[in-house]
């Protein structure tokens, strides 16, 4: 139950943590979108209204060029000129005049007058002509300018004229008499109402409007749509902006809301032409962008929620696969094998598991076959034990023997020592005495060939279980070699879980460092680090258990050693034995010899007593011999007694371990 609430907190986390990223990535977007779109309408509504200004002072100087061209045609006129000349009849030269003027104002819209004001002489309109004492122009300042600047146009600030009451734009040129020299100013009155209209007509996108302002802020010509600035635009802070820098564009926020504001200076006048558009020419179009980038969102974040799943989905599923193999090798189950179906660092992992498992399970196998033949080694070394100690024991009963027959001997020699000096009355007591030590003699040579052939026996029995010794040993010290081979494995195993557990702590810091895009991968870099942790941990257990193994395999070791030690002396000590029995025989045979002999002479005996005496003395001398090699031998066999005792001891430890390293090496599923 706690793994699966773990699982689903996994599938929770890394899923709610998806949908955050997939919401806050689909949000930027459309926020960034939103606010590329903005400002590339902004700059296409600025770059439009600015084409428009530009095409309305384009379509303005066009229509101050035709009154200069008109003005240029005044200025060469020659009934003009004439005028200066005494010889020419000056009232019908006025009239020429006049009726080049009236001609102009007829070919021309908004033009309200076209005159000629002469340096010394009378003005002359399109509809009359004045004496210069009624009328005069000369201290006008348009005139005064077209006077020092007799090669330009001069345009006059706007005005009211006194005759029409209209506002009025005065362009004004110098005139020159053939000779260059100044004799008056041609000049064209333009009614500005003119002009208004044109601007008028000029459609400046939905919503926007132009006015045109001289560059004291006053505004020249005015929009009805105008609501705002009155008839001057010098008290509003985006002018001075507009003045001193004389930028195209800037932004004027008024009462909250954003109005853009434009310009195009005219050259010829020096007038600004200024635009308005307010920002809902933007905010109708940015509210349809702004649906078709919230149906997007919502489109992409839904896609983005079912790929999410299925991704987290498939990551939580095969770390479950994996959870679950390392929670079987914990319980020492080594024969299943991890198996994922994604290709990517968890695959990886998997494998590597997989490949740690198989090293493993064949090293434990080996290990296990190896338990085996010394399970078998131990068992033959106890049974060869049981046999060597029973053989030990008839030889020790064989020894007794002799010793008793060697105290027999002796206690007859010396009665025959005491009763010597009867000999010669006791022939027969002699004889029959003789008779009983040929018997013995011989019988004592038989027990000697008897335990020639034990000693034998226990000799051979003693190199097989030297051989079986060594062998165990030996295997031993290859398991113990197994053992290490499994360690170092063990090694490697605990290297790719700390690397492991590095590399996820590695990756949860790039995941701190990501911020919330990587919350997702810091989860799953999370899991990967418990995972490796647990991974660990079964190492651990594997390498306790080996461990435990290695040190009991090392006691073995060492109980072997003891045991080929002891074996070693037994040897020296059968070998003692074997020639104190070889010594025994060959002392046995010079006694049955001179007992035969005695039994030869037993006739010769009453002759011979001094003989016999002497060799009674050294058949007892002998006899004593004997029952001192007899109580060595007696003790060399309680001595080997004890040692296969010791031997026995040790193989049923050897017998022991191998039987608790088998049931520990059956903890494992191989």
């Amino acid at each position: 139950m706690v793994s699966n609430k773990k699982r689903r907190t996994i599938f929770v986390k890394m899923a709610l943590t998806n949908v955050v990223i997939l919401l806050l990535s689909l949000f930027f977007v459309g926020y960034i979108s939103h606010k590329k779109s903005k400002n590339a309408m902004e700059n296409n509504l600025e770059i439009t209204s600015l084409q428009i200004l530009k095409q309305a002072d384009k379509g303005f100087s066009e229509y101050l060029n035709k009154m200069t061209q008109e003005l240029t045609i005044l200025n060469k006129n020659v009934d003009i000129k004439d005028l200066e000349d005494p010889a020419q009849d000056y009232k019908k030269t006025q009239q020429y005049v006049q009726y080049a003027l009236k001609s102009i104002k007829e070919s021309l819209s908004g033009i309200d007058n076209v005159y000629y004001s002469a340096e010394h002489g009378a003005v002359i309109i399109d509809s009359e002509i004045t004496d210069e004492s009624k009328l005069s122009f000369r201290d006008k300042d348009w005139y005064k300018k077209a006077k020092e600047n007799t090669d330009k146009f001069i345009y006059s600030e706007p005005y009211v004229d006194a005759v029409t009451g209209n506002n009025v734009l005065t362009i004004s040129k110098a005139v020159t008499g053939y000779n260059g020299e100044f004799i008056g100013v041609v000049g064209i009155d333009i009614n500005l109402s003119e002009i208004e209209t044109y601007i008028h007509d000029v459609s400046l996108l939905d919503y926007g409007y132009i006015v045109i302002a001289d560059n004291n802020g006053n505004i020249v010509i005015n929009n009805e749509k105008n609501k705002t600035f009155g008839e001057n635009l010098s008290g509003f802070e985006f002018w001075d902006a507009l003045k001193n820098s004389n930028q195209e564009n800037t932004k004027w926020t008024n009462n909250g809301e954003l109005t853009f504001v434009l310009q195009t200076i005219d050259e010829k006048t020096g007038w600004r032409i200024v635009g308005f558009v307010e920002e809902k020419e933007i905010t109708e179009h940015l509210s349809s962008i702004k649906n078709t980038i919230f149906i997007a969102v919502a489109v992409f974040f839904t896609l983005g929620i079912i790929a999410s799943l299925i991704l987290t989905k498939t990551i939580t599923e095969q770390i479950k696969k994996i959870n679950i193999g390392v929670r079987k090798i914990a319980t020492g189950n080594l024969r299943e094998r991890i198996q994922v179906s994604s290709k990517d660092e968890i695959q990886e992992l998997a494998e590597n598991l997989n490949t740690a498992l198989d090293s493993i399970s064949g090293l434990l196998k080996e290990i296990d076959s190896t338990s085996e033949e010394m399970y078998d080694s131990a068992s033959g070394i106890a049974s060869m034990s049981e046999e060597t100690h029973a053989a030990v024991s008839e030889v020790a009963n064989a020894i007794n023997e002799v010793s008793n027959g060697s105290t027999d001997q002796a206690t007859a020699i010396s009665n025959v020592t005491n009763t010597v000096d009867g000999l010669s009355n006791r022939i027969d007591d002699v004889d029959k005495n003789i008779n009983n030590i040929l018997n013995l003699s011989e019988v004592t040579d038989k027990l000697s060939d008897d335990g020639l052939k034990v000693l034998n026996l226990l000799i051979e029995k003693s190199v097989v279980t030297k051989q079986n010794t060594q062998e165990s040993s030996s295997n031993v010290k290859e398991m113990t070699d197994s053992i290490k081979n499994i360690n170092q494995i063990s090694d490697v195993i605990s290297g790719i879980t700390e690397q492991t557990n590095l590399l996820a702590l590695n990756a949860s810091i790039e995941a701190a460092r990501a911020g919330e895009l990587g919350k997702g991968f810091a989860v799953v870099a999370e899991e990967i680090r418990k995972l490796a942790e647990e991974s660990k941990d079964s190492t651990d257990k594997i390498k306790s258990i080996i461990k435990e193994v290695n040190q009991k395999s090392i006691r073995f070791v060492d109980s072997m050693e003891e045991t080929v030690n002891i074996l070693n002396e037994q040897d020296e000590s059968i070998n003692n034995t074997k020639n104190i029995f070889i010594e025994i025989a060959e002392s046995i045979e010079p006694l049955v010899e001179a007992i035969r002999y005695i039994s030869n002479l037993t006739d010769k005996m009453n002759n011979d007593k001094e003989n016999v005496k002497k060799e009674i003395d050294n058949i007892s001398v002998i006899s004593q011999d004997v029952a001192s090699v007899s109580e060595e031998v007696t003790a060399s066999a309680e001595e080997v007694t004890a040692t296969m005792d010791e031997l026995t001891e040790y193989a049923d430890k050897l017998d022991g371990i191998a039987e608790n390293l088998k049931e520990k090496l059956n903890k494992f599923e191989l």
